[in-house]
């Protein structure tokens, strides 16, 4: 799919006397308590010795080069060095040893601690020796890659963590707080992706229910597949901005720009002569884009991109020519979330054409916080190439082949997992899916069924007077299922910490230690309540139904209010009606006066709940339904449990 690959299938010449993979790096955190992967690429034949701690072992290079090792497990501590010797010697120092984890998932994930809610005082007290973090590009490949380009591990600083995932690094501090051993996180994230594309080609092919994702790939179009392979190739030159007064007047402007260099490998920003009579030095992008990167260029309405009142003005006009789509974006300082003001993507031509941009047609995506575009208070725009006018689909398995195979089989303890808002609409398949996938990574690490750890969706959308159906609430019970069909499997319940307009909640805080709380209770043997209620079983009597619980701590209890809330009971005609419900010691009883004779009672079941039952704990309940009826994500055909 890139160079890349390519690069990396060639004989071992290319990374001789030796070389290692960037996990193996100044500053790494290696996991205790367990035999130790080392690996890399030299000469054929080459002779590798690699030392820690006093202790060294030896392996040859083969034929094509690579190499692989595995020192004896090792106790928590540092710092240490760590000596690679062949033709010559690769120091590594500043090694610590102690917990890894992985933190992988989507945009609540990939959510940076500076905009969480507790940024305010988390980022200052980002000041602990013993936390290292490692953070992966987003990389969507055909084949596996072999190594983790542009990433290197780094000490926790105040400036390193603020763009790292909040709940990766809150999870990583609350181990160390409390273990009392250095932690090392692994961040490899993507926001907007669906768990098909995080899960092996050979995992999707053994299931017939995943199989019709690598048809409906296989099934598209040549040039969804020529844009998978191959890099898109752009150029866009653009000019002569205006503002264009409410009555018509136009008054040039002259923007301030800037080009986030960081994020693209093969593009450049410059500025040239524009070739037409009155338009001076045209800013100009071009070269080649992958499908994870964002070249994008900013421009100013103000000096130093500061807010300017546009209120009086009706639309920016400016002219463009080039090869290729692109977006268009308006800046207003109050959104939070990426979620910009734009129109349409718009094609350029080779010839200079002019573009009006009206404030009145600009939209968000809706996929955030809604906002209101005010044009009082807008700050600048953003240009940004496209790889083409609609959305490119990812091939299946791609990031798993980027940003997940190149990982294994460094040593660590266990994943954590924040995913599923792009399998909402497929929630029932997503109890297939998620297995599937966890089966997968483990496949790939060899190391036995490690801690997979999974964020339940929180409250999302808007909420509903009456009981009814949930895509949201079926892939809530999807990720519950999974404890079930996939060991060593945990779930944070994350309910009460969700928005309703909002996709990307900022309570990182709580979904991290819940997390924790779970890693605690179970890989480290800690004791205590790890989990809010879960559904256990359900007991039907005259004209009521009482519930059962695992994780009731010691004793249920209200997490607001006076009275339960969020229980719905129907009776055989599959009609569902708000239940009265009140605790019986640790269960729940159910009823309502609409349901004589009831057969099935659901909590919780909504895209955007309002229930408040807990544990002593604290712990919010997992949303649950008592009934195996197809909800509308399913096939059609009843699940049998």
């Amino acid at each position: 799919m890139r160079l890349l690959v390519v690069l990396l299938s060639l004989t071992a010449s290319v990374y001789a006397n030796p070389t290692l993979p960037p996990l193996f790096g100044n500053h790494m955190v290696i996991q205790q308590g367990r035999a130790v992967p080392v690996w890399g690429w030299a000469d054929p034949l080459e002779r590798i010795t690699v030392s820690v701690l006093g202790h060294s072992r030896q392996t040859t290079a083969d034929g094509g080069g690579r190499w692989r090792l595995a020192l004896p497990a090792l106790p928590a501590g540092g710092p240490y060095r760590l000596t690679v010797q062949g033709n010559r010697s690769v120091v590594i120092d500043d090694v610590l040893v102690g917990e890894v984890w992985i933190c992988a998932g989507q945009s609540n994930m990939a959510f940076t601690l500076d905009r969480a809610a507790t940024a305010g005082r988390d980022i200052p007290d980002a000041d602990y020796a013993g936390i290292r973090l490692f953070q992966l590009k987003e990389r969507s490949v055909l084949q596996p890659l072999e190594t983790t380009p542009d990433a290197a591990w780094r000490q926790l600083t105040p400036e390193s963590v603020r763009g790292f995932s909040a709940v990766g690094y809150l999870f990583a501090r609350r181990l160390h707080k409390e273990l009392g051993v250095p932690v090392g996180m692994i961040q490899t994230t993507w926001s907007g992706t669906a768990a098909e594309l995080w899960t092996s080609h050979a995992a999707l092919a053994r299931s017939p229910e995943l199989q019709p994702l690598l048809q409906a790939w296989e099934s598209a179009s040549d040039l969804t597949h020529g844009l998978a392979a191959q890099p898109a190739d752009f150029q866009l030159d653009v000019d002569g901005f205006e503002l264009v007064h409410l009555d018509g007047r136009a008054e040039p402007m002259h923007p301030e720009w800037s080009f986030n260099w960081d994020s693209v490998r093969n593009s450049h920003f410059e500025l040239i002569d524009s070739g037409r009579p009155g338009l001076g030095l045209a800013a100009r992008l071009s070269g080649s884009l992958e499908a994870d990167e964002s070249p994008a260029l900013t421009g100013s309405f103000a000096p130093r991109h500061a807010e300017r009142d546009l209120s009086g003005y009706e639309a920016l006009r400016f002219y463009c020519r080039g090869q290729g789509a692109y977006r268009f974006d308006v800046l207003e300082k109050v959104v939070r979330d990426a979620d910009e003001f734009n129109v349409p993507a718009i094609l350029s031509t080779a010839d200079w054409q002019p573009v009006i941009i009206r404030f009145a047609d600009l939209k968000q995506a809706g996929w955030g916080v809604k906002q209101s575009l005010t044009t009082s208070a807008l700050t600048g725009f953003r240009i940004l190439p496209l790889r083409a006018a609609s959305p490119v689909q990812l091939p299946p398995a791609s990031l798993f082949n980027g940003m997940v195979a190149p990982l294994a089989p460094y040593g660590m303890r266990g994943v954590i997992w924040y995913q599923g808002e792009g399998n909402a609409g497929r929630a029932f398949q997503y109890r297939t899916l998620l297995p599937a996938l966890i089966g997968s990574w483990r496949q790939e690490w060899d190391q036995g069924d490690f801690p997979f750890l999974i964020v339940q969706l929180p409250e999302f959308g808007a909420r509903r007077e009456q009981p009814s159906e949930s895509a949201w609430a079926e892939l809530r019970e999807a990720q519950l299922l999974t404890l079930k069909t996939a060991p060593n499997t945990g779930l944070a319940i994350a309910m009460g910490l969700g928005e309703a307009g909002n996709v990307h909640p900022n309570r990182k805080l709580e979904a991290a230690d819940r997390l924790a709380l779970w890693a605690l209770g179970t890989t480290y043997g800690r004791g205590g309540e790890f989990s809010g209620p879960v559904f256990d079983s359900a007991v039907v009597g005259a004209g009521v139904i009482k519930l059962h619980f695992q994780h009731t701590g010691t004793g249920l209890i209200l997490s607001s209010g006076s009275t339960l809330r969020g229980f719905a009971i129907a009776g055989a005609d599959r009609k569902f009606y708000w239940a009265t419900a009140r605790f019986d010691g640790d269960s729940v009883v159910t009823s309502s006066p609409h349901v004589p004779a009831p057969v099935a009672v659901r909590y919780d079941w909504a895209d955007n709940p309002d229930g408040n039952l807990a544990n002593s704990a604290g712990l919010p309940a997992s949303p649950f339904r008592s009934d195996d009826w197809p909800g509308i994500t399913a096939p059609g055909d009843v699940l049998k449990r």
